[in-house]
């Protein structure tokens, strides 16, 4: 039998276990309880703060630095975007969230605005700030904000000269405070640094590198190109000048793939200096242009995408590299309907009509004509000037009777006619457009009725003759016509990709593989870009050249 000291002897023992335990458990989770990360409500759920970088106000009096209002923010978002610890809203995201709140760049920013256009940009903190001073001596003063409640998180101040390589020391010092306040350790004490070597020493080669940026965000690409000529006529080394350049030459009306070329090459040479963001676009447009490897254009495809990129540009390109360069709709879609996700979000739609119809085309190849439909409308409702609905109708008509919507697609097809009328295009110019837009809707006799009327209207117009002879290969119409017209352009035309490709087409249907295989290698050896089409016209005489060796 147990007496009373034995079980108060036992119940002693056990509670000194459970007391060691307890003491245990509070040591081991004292950090967590005691130590709570004081930034936990500004974290992304990924762990990084996000951030907006407001343009900054011009306070000291001399408008000829109006231009530094959007140089300083864009510094800093290049720099703080360095670091993994950091969210940052990009300098797109952050023209289109103002531009959607109805806040031009050259009047300041209240609070309230300010908290506003951070809440539309989903970030949980952002800057606002101020400079001022005059001579060799300015201030900037910047207070990092909480988007939730408004209230300044930290207030940093900064100084020297804005008209020397001295502005970059200006960004790299505020970043620094910025990220020093947040606690961010990482190997990002370079990161800053590693960022600002995009960038020139030269404060006026940025002045005109960043009036031409905001000009491209515009949509406005010649004049954004004389801007960054500028730039670049100052410091030749200015890498992010190089990259905007190209990207304004393949975005302009005409297209101009020769000088975008060159200045992609340019960029790439230094390449490193770009942040990480920015070398993903540029590896991206390098593959298409130089390397014209499609591995290496999935690849950086899927790194930007992955890349944390809220942009509407971005993504937009991301589509029209999908849908125009590898010939995939269904990518193209998922990426024009994320372009759709963030306009909603930010109450603010593209005014971009060649947004609406790339959309449109890409979904009329992907067979979703509801769709197609719903977006072509909706950009005849967000355009004012009829005139530039052209292409609306355009692509509205190829939907109407691919359907057999006979009756929309008149009055579609009535519109489309009047707006090139207004634009004075010629006769020779309406039938051949006419003749596209039959073909792609599968109206085969159409389509050669208008197209011939074309070439018979103007006989010297080369692409005319080319689609003609293109049309009636592909179609199986006249192979012989078609070859024979083919042949005399090419001996006008000798470095044509599209014309040994048409002929290898013809080649390839009376089973001369060998032949078609030589033309098409060499299509795709003189074309200065990739193109997707001789890949695939690879492929496919490959196999038939497999098949016909495996039949022997």
């Amino acid at each position: 039998m147990k007496t009373d000291n034995t079980v108060r002897r036992k119940l002693k023992v056990s509670d000194l276990i459970i007391t060691v335990l307890l003491v245990l458990v509070i040591i081991l989770a004292y950090p967590r309880i005691f130590k709570k990360d004081k930034f936990e409500n500004i974290r992304e759920e990924d762990g990084r703060i996000s951030i907006a970088v407001m343009p900054f106000e011009n306070q000291t009096g001399d408008t000829t630095l109006n231009w530094f209002r959007r140089g300083i923010s864009s510094l800093v978002i290049n720099v703080l975007g360095s670091s993994p610890e950091l969210a940052v809203c990009d300098d797109h995201t952050m023209y289109e969230v103002t531009e959607s709140a109805n806040q031009v760049f050259t009047a300041g920013i209240s609070p309230t605005k300010a908290q506003g256009i951070a809440k539309i940009a989903k970030a949980e903190t952002y800057i606002t700030g101020s400079y001022q001073g005059k001579g060799d001596t300015y201030w900037v003063l910047a207070n990092l904000v909480d988007t939730e409640t408004g209230d300044i998180i930290s207030t940093h101040r900064v100084e020297g000269d804005l008209l020397s390589s001295g502005y970059l020391d200006i960004a790299n010092s505020l970043c620094n405070e910025i990220k020093n306040h947040l606690e961010i350790k990482a190997i990002e004490e370079n990161a800053g640094i590693d960022a600002i070597k995009a960038y020139t020493e030269s404060a006026e080669a940025y002045r005109h590198y960043i009036e031409g940026l905001y000009m491209i965000l515009a949509g406005d690409f010649d004049p954004a190109i004389l801007e960054l000529k500028k730039a670049l006529e100052i410091d030749s080394t200015f890498t992010l000048a190089s990259f905007f350049l190209a990207y304004s030459y393949n975005f302009k009306s005409p297209i101009d793939n020769i000088n975008a070329l060159y200045w992609i090459q340019k960029a790439y040479n230094t390449l490193e200096k770009l942040p990480i963001k920015y070398q993903y676009w540029l590896e991206l447009w390098y593959a298409f242009y130089c390397s014209k490897s499609q591995a290496d254009i999935y690849r950086n495809l899927r790194m930007l995408e992955s890349s944390g990129i809220d942009s509407r540009l971005l993504w937009a390109d991301i589509a029209v590299t999908y849908q125009g360069v590898l010939n995939e709709p269904e990518m193209a879609i998922k990426a024009y309907n994320k372009v759709m996700q963030l306009s909603q979000e930010r109450g603010y739609y593209h005014k971009d009509i060649f947004f609406y119809t790339y959309f449109g085309a890409a979904l009329h190849e992907a067979g979703m004509h509801d769709r197609e439909k719903e977006i072509l409308e909706l950009c005849l409702d967000l355009v004012q000037n009829n005139i530039s609905k052209r292409k609306c109708y355009y692509i509205l008509s190829i939907c109407a009777l691919s359907n057999n919507d006979t009756t929309s697609a008149n009055e579609y097809l009535a519109e489309y006619l009047n707006a090139n009328k207004q634009l004075g295009h010629t006769q020779d110019h309406i039938e051949y457009w006419l003749g596209r837009l039959y073909h792609s809707a599968g109206m085969i006799q159409e389509a050669e009725t208008h197209i011939r009327i074309a070439c018979a209207l103007n006989p010297h117009n080369d692409s005319y003759k080319i689609n003609l002879a293109r049309f009636l290969i592909e179609e199986d119409i006249d192979q012989d016509e078609g070859m024979e017209i083919a042949r005399k352009m090419l001996e006008v035309n000798p470095n044509s990709g599209d014309i040994r490709s048409i002929i290898a087409m013809g080649y390839y249907k009376d089973g001369l593989y060998e032949e078609a295989y030589q033309l098409v290698k060499e299509a795709k050896e003189i074309t200065p870009w990739y193109n997707n089409d001789f890949e695939q016209q690879l492929k496919e005489i490959e196999e038939a050249l497999a098949r016909q060796k495996g039949e022997r």
